[in-house]
């Protein structure tokens, strides 16, 4: 079952371009692919038709919109602080801010990322700025479209964080990201999850295959990389001067030309095949919120200016969770009540039977207090059988190569913790037993040195499967 909904928008020469991608619990999907050609040349409400029409067809009703950037529109600077600069980074970026600027009528707008860099005392920060009369442009061109965008973020930004989350090709710490922009090419430079490089070379020399070197060459000094380090140099699409394999041997080089390549799943059989590059840095910026976590979380968008939730939103919960709270309480208040009723009853029937009163109430005070006993004995049996029985059916759905380091039991909600060789595939074994359900991750799945993944998982019983357990049986023994 798809999830949620990450539109992905580009303006590229005269083209709008949008990638839609939806994420569910177990995949990031590439659901639909527009283009708009000549975007400046429509009338807004035929786009706004077109889109609407294109976002009906795969039910994306709700869905969180990103916009990126080229690097023509943004400026960076890279600065490296002191890692006691963390406490009050914010501050310290502003007066950074304030001094790139020429003149104080200049506006702009900015978000920036901080890293740890290979020295434990020192912190490395990117700051992006993009003037506000052009953000304001493309967020009333957005608007004019029907779509609020929810993100803004650098194209650089967008390719590293796809590089660290989606990307299974790229075995090395440091990459660059190659992709053709008309007249020149932007290239990107990621290592350790950050943006370290991010360059614009425009006019004739861009055709040649030198300056492609020299832009990698000044990527490896500026990061300091060993003469030894393997780079991974992708190339989006067509790229002119980009090298053939074997001619930079310190290089490992990579092109990306159908959807296939981009490494997620196709939701329509006929887009794997096509060959896509122009939809691929639409994508990548769809991924941006697909990700739970993006390594790079930038947005140009000011805060006081972003798109914020409704507070609407919340009422279902809110009702739902009234709703739990008075069923709870029912069921708290529901034994105390029949237990009065009981006594009630008891006390006329005494008052009826006046001469076997003291009696009965003897008998009465001996089966309370045999009841209370065997309640709690019934309850402790019932309780240890449940969880064995539990124990018995993870062991039989659970492969060999995972093991319970603890289990919880509480309200038919059983949470456990584990070690195993794939922790991904559990929810999906779990899903198959008729004794479980609603299984999900508690906790983010991590790995030790020898690739064992430690999780935790929650899950919820089958109601229709419950486990039943055999009551005591009470043998009737009838005296001759």
């Amino acid at each position: 079952m798809i999830g949620n909904y990450s539109l992905g928008v580009t303006f590229e020469g005269e083209d709008a371009r949008f990638s839609l991608v939806a994420r569910s619990f177990r995949q990031v999907k590439l659901m639909g692919l527009l283009n708009v050609a000549d975007v400046s040349s429509k009338v807004p409400g035929e786009v706004r038709k077109q889109l609407a029409t294109f976002l009906s067809k795969h039910r994306a009703s709700r869905l969180e919109t990103i916009l990126a950037v080229p690097r023509g529109d943004v400026i960076v600077r890279h600065l490296t602080l002191p890692v006691e600069a963390e406490g009050n980074l914010a501050k310290v970026v502003e007066y950074q801010v304030a001094s790139f600027l020429p003149s104080e009528e200049v506006s702009v707008c900015y978000d920036f990322h901080a890293a740890r860099s290979s020295d434990p005392k020192l912190l490395h920060v990117s700051i992006f700025l993009i003037p506000a009369p052009v953000l304001d442009s493309r967020l009333k061109m957005c608007e004019s479209f029907g779509i609020k965008l929810d993100r803004v973020v650098p194209v650089g930004a967008a390719w590293a964080n796809y590089h660290a989350t989606l990307s299974n090709k790229f075995k090395g710490a440091a990459a660059l990201w190659v992709t053709s922009n008309g007249e020149g090419y932007e290239v990107v430079g990621v290592r350790n999850q950050s943006l370290v490089w991010w360059r614009e070379v425009q006019g004739a020399d861009a055709s040649a295959s030198g300056a492609l070197r020299d832009q990698a060459d000044a990527f490896r000094a500026e990061v300091q990389l060993p003469l030894e380090t393997v780079v991974d140099v992708v190339a989006v699409g067509e790229v002119r001067g980009f090298p053939r394999e074997g001619e930079w041997p310190s290089c490992r080089l990579h092109t990306l030309v159908r959807a296939a390549d981009f490494g997620l799943q196709i939701a329509s059989p006929d887009l794997a095949g096509k060959i896509l590059p122009d939809y691929f840095l639409a994508t990548a910026t769809a991924l941006v919120s697909s990700a739970r976590r993006p390594p790079i979380p930038v947005n140009l968008i000011p805060p006081e200016r972003r798109v914020k939730t409704s507070k609407w939103v919340k009422v279902p919960v809110g009702v739902l969770a009234a709703t739990n709270v008075l069923l709870g309480l029912a069921l708290l208040l529901q034994p105390p009540v029949q237990q009065r009723a009981y006594s009630s009853a008891l006390d006329r029937e005494v008052s009826r039977l006046e001469p076997e009163v003291k009696r009965i109430r003897t008998v009465e005070a001996q089966i309370a207090d045999s009841q209370q006993r065997s309640n709690v004995l019934r309850e402790i049996r019932k309780s240890n059988s449940l969880a064995l029985e539990i124990l018995r059916e993870l062991s039989n759905v659970l492969p060999k190569t995972t093991f319970l380091t603890d289990l919880n039991l509480k309200n038919e909600i059983v949470e456990f913790s584990g070690v195993s060789e794939s922790a991904t595939a559990l929810p999906q074994m779990l899903d198959n037993s008729p004794y479980f359900k609603d299984v999900e991750f508690v906790a983010p799945i991590t790995r030790d040195v020898t690739g064992r993944e430690f999780c935790r998982v929650r899950v919820k019983l089958e109601q229709k499967t419950l486990f039943h357990l055999p009551e005591p049986q009470v043998l009737n023994k009838k005296t001759k």
